[in-house]
């Protein structure tokens, strides 16, 4: 009984000192400001490079990122290509022609209606839209998975099973599908997988989604 007792004053005090930050902050701050949450990740970003910075292969053409990972870090294998934000296929058709084993599978996903959401000022809701139309690649490996990552993935996931390194490119720009994806992804997700982002820097969206999963999942990663 007073364990009981003890917690439950416990709450209610947590739950008045919550009342009168709420108060404070709402006098001094009266509205949500991003600008505010942007400074704070853009620090965490920037601690980000300076940790790592030694450690991070520059390239001057994201090809040649990509034909790094694939030569030097996959070796010319086979892999399970996965990547998230497709638009009008540049990059995953430029995976396909980067790796040409007969064993590997490419899998685009993408609503190809357009972000969901905002992401930046000058991408709005809807932007990236190509009215529904997929891209056209001729390459047998190569599928599509239509519609929201919210609706797709996981009955995707449900028939896929990886054959060979696993290769995420993410390009989801919102924090939301991209927090999304790699949760959704993270039973797959093993040693030797590899994890692209094309807007990593970005503080509030994909660096931010990058850290909350490898937080929330106790995840060890290397650039």
């Amino acid at each position: 009984m007073p364990a009981n007792i003890f917690h439950e004053l416990t709450l209610q005090r947590q739950f008045l000192m919550a009342q009168i930050r709420a108060k404070i902050a709402s006098r001094l701050f009266p509205r949500y400001i991003p600008f505010l949450d942007k400074i704070n990740r853009n620090a965490l970003v920037g601690a980000w490079i300076r940790e790592n910075k030694n450690k991070v292969q520059i390239f001057e053409r994201r090809g040649d990122l990509y034909a790094y990972i694939n030569d030097v870090v996959c070796a010319g294998e086979p892999i399970d290509y996965l990547e998230f934000g497709v638009y009008k296929g540049e990059t995953i058709r430029m995976w396909s022609e980067i790796n040409r084993h007969a064993d590997s599978r490419f899998i685009g996903f993408d609503s190809f209606a357009g972000l969901p959401e905002d992401w930046t000022k000058d991408n709005r809701t809807g932007t990236f839209d190509t009215q529904g139309v997929m891209p056209v690649i001729a390459d047998k490996r190569v599928s599509f998975v239509k519609g929201w990552f919210q609706d797709t993935l996981r009955p995707a996931l449900r028939d896929f099973t990886p054959r060979s390194r696993l290769v995420i490119h993410n390009d989801s720009d919102l924090y939301s599908s991209t927090l999304y994806v790699l949760a959704n992804l993270d039973p797959l997700i093993s040693s030797g997988s590899v994890i692209v982002f094309d807007e990593f820097c970005v503080a509030l969206h994909e660096f931010r989604a990058f850290s909350d999963y490898t937080n929330a999942f106790r995840r060890q990663t290397k650039p």
